[in-house]
């Protein structure tokens, strides 16, 4: 196989966010901050900020939200060669609201929008080259009408899997969006194409109905997956990989701001961890101190640092009195 063009490559869509100024009913809301955020944009955002080379296959609208996804994406060092321009329509936004303490609600608009109509024959994938991780939500699976996104997911994983790429894929169950048995169908479906599964432990249980999330994981793990992350919030995460069960306590943080891409800053830490070669959950310790910052701040991703994997690997590992070092 011809030598990547990318450490990581995502699908999928990026919306603008508008992030109220105060807390409270949204009609209450005086202003707003207009940001950008979607899942697998956060995650390559957070790779590229790790140093990774990262490209992003989505469309936008010919507006103002879409030309700022795009700079914005761009500028925080993600490709955007693949982001394609819709003239026909627009780009998807939502609204984020605030009701107190770590409680967040969300309301998108983003049915009909430029990423969710694009489909498999818009994209050259021998133009992208195989990269060395996909990374993908089921948020994707759930956009558009079976023609759009959806559709190019499924073909872009195919690819990916055929060429030896590593998969990890996040679930991100979303009501009405990719969830119940439609969600549970297509998992099975999905499931030899997967190399690391990141997911909530009440994800696990609805994609495995009937049984017990570490069962799940454990049973998933025998059918050939790499390893199996199951994530329980301020809990911490669960790594079954191997034959081996390790426990993760979460970072500790001083104030949760809010908790909305927390997720999203964790699988870039495992996908990092892949990348550099180590056990899965040596990537998830990157991800856990990844995920407390995401927490601290507003917006879905933190800030451009200058820290590497190695660095938040060491940060964790002297957090809890670990000994483990990583090139």
């Amino acid at each position: 196989m011809a030598e990547a063009s990318y450490d990581v490559v995502g699908v999928g869509e990026v919306m603008g966010l508008l992030d109220p100024d105060s807390s409270g009913p949204l009609e209450d809301v005086d202003g707003f901050a207009l940001r950008i955020a979607g899942a697998e944009g956060n995650v390559l955002i957070n790779l590229a900020h790790l140093g990774h080379t990262t490209a992003f296959i989505s469309a936008v609208g010919a507006d103002p939200v879409g030309r700022l996804v795009t700079r914005t994406l761009a500028e925080q060092g993600v490709n955007v060669d693949h982001v394609y321009v819709d003239d026909s329509a627009g780009t998807g936004v939502f609204f984020k609201e605030r009701l107190g303490g770590e409680d967040r609600r969300v309301y998108y608009y983003r049915e009909g929008s430029a990423a969710s109509r694009l489909g498999p024959g818009k994209v050259d994938l021998k133009k992208l080259g195989v990269p060395k991780v996909l990374t993908l939500s089921g948020v994707t699976l759930g956009l558009g009408d079976g023609t759009g996104i959806s559709a190019l997911a499924r073909s872009v994983l195919d690819w990916a899997a055929a060429g030896r790429c590593q998969v990890v894929f996040d679930p991100n169950l979303r009501p009405s969006l990719w969830d119940g048995a439609r969600a549970v169908e297509e998992f099975a479906e999905l499931l030899p194409k997967i190399d690391v599964l990141l997911a909530g432990r009440e994800e696990l249980a609805a994609l495995v109905p009937g049984t017990d999330p570490a069962a799940a994981a454990d049973r998933l793990c025998e059918a050939g997956l790499v390893a199996v992350v199951v994530k329980d919030g301020a809990k911490g995460a669960v790594v079954h990989e191997d034959g081996r069960v390790t426990t993760l306590r979460p970072y500790p943080v001083d104030d949760v701001v809010d908790p909305v891409g927390a997720g999203d800053a964790f699988a870039a830490g495992v996908i990092s961890g892949l990348l550099h070669g180590w056990p899965v959950h040596e990537g998830a310790k990157v991800g856990a101190v990844l995920g407390a910052r995401a927490v601290t701040i507003p917006g879905d991703w933190a800030p451009k640092t200058v820290d590497n994997a190695g660095t938040l690997l060491e940060q964790y590992n002297t957090a809890f009195g670990l000994v483990g070092e990583r090139a």
